[in-house]
């Protein structure tokens, strides 16, 4: 996201201050959470039932932090006004911003005009009015709470109907199916610090942790595979009790197959190039022969990979 590259730049600046500032003096790195990733992609799009209507999430945080923006998956018909909201659980509105104009289907997102703080483990709303009545739906996607640590979007039933939404307008409170209306918070909270060196989990096992996550292992060698898990990647590492190194490098969605949707995902790290570009997902997965970039000779690997089809 946009505001993901202005933050990274910032903590490349800040990076270089460490070595001669106190511990006390240095800037707490701030890191961007939001509910969905950029892959979820609505089921039924570009509904229209007449009216304007106001969707929304229900959501919270296990920790306190800012409001920086909002997201909202427009379809190829939505080309109205579209307007975010940030809401109290009460219906007090706390900030709203209008979208960009419309620049074909996908996530749209725009910024506040300037951060909202909110407190941990209390009940927020993210709505986007959508003038012209265009919104995207899936069905029962709030069956069961959608987790991105720190963020939550609620389950229907903890606090309410979630998914939500108004026809005409305003604080929404309806809800149908558990339905989802892709409408997504931009959240700013302090980085929980990971250490995961590799004699941490080297020969005779053990256990790494770091705020939200939890890794066991049984042997730590940098010079085998990755480990992916929600939206952390380590690579490096030979992890006997979590699943072993991956055969099949360029499945980078590890769903056994090299096909086109690990294209699309290679296509996207092919234009960024440079591994170490602020953008690149940490751990350059599309880096098939280490040299640092994404370009023509990873292509090669990928090409041969993706005619193999099926992993080992």
């Amino acid at each position: 996201m946009k505001q993901n590259k202005h933050i990274q730049h910032a903590l490349l600046g800040a990076a270089a201050l460490l070595a001669t500032s106190p511990a006390s003096a240095r800037p707490v790195p701030l890191c961007e959470t939001t509910v969905f990733t950029p892959f979820d992609v609505p089921a039924l799009q570009n509904n229209n039932d007449g009216p304007a209507i106001e969707i929304g999430m229900k959501f919270s945080s296990t920790v306190a932090g800012n409001v920086v923006g909002a997201r909202y998956y427009m379809g190829a018909s939505n080309n109205g006004v579209c307007t975010a909201t940030l809401w109290t659980s009460a219906g007090v509105p706390l900030a709203s911003a209008v979208f960009p104009p419309f620049a074909g289907p996908g996530w749209n997102e725009v910024m506040f005009s300037s951060p909202i703080p909110i407190n941990a483990n209390q009940t927020y709303v993210i709505s986007t009015l959508s003038a012209n009545g265009w919104y995207e739906a899936s069905y029962n996607v709030f069956d069961s709470p959608v987790l991105s640590p720190p963020l939550r979007g609620l389950a229907g039933g903890e606090d309410g109907p979630n998914g939500v939404y108004m026809y005409g307008g305003g604080f929404p409170t309806n809800g149908f199916l558990n339905s989802s209306y892709f409408v997504d918070v931009v959240f700013e909270s302090p980085c929980d610090d990971y250490d995961l060196s590799w004699h941490t989990i080297d020969c005779g096992g053990g256990t790494s942790t770091s705020g939200f996550f939890t890794l066991n292992g049984t042997s730590g060698q940098p010079d085998a595979g990755r480990l992916t898990g929600g939206t952390f990647t380590l690579v490096g590492g030979y992890w006997g009790a979590a699943g072993g190194a991956p055969s099949c490098p360029a499945d980078f969605n590890d769903d056994g197959l090299v096909d086109d949707a690990d294209f699309v995902l290679f296509a996207g790290w092919y234009d960024i190039l440079d591994c170490a570009a602020p953008e690149m997902t940490p751990g350059c997965p599309a880096d098939l022969n280490a040299d640092n970039e994404v370009n023509d000779l990873d292509f090669v690997i990928f090409a041969n990979a993706y005619d193999e089809l099926l992993c080992p």
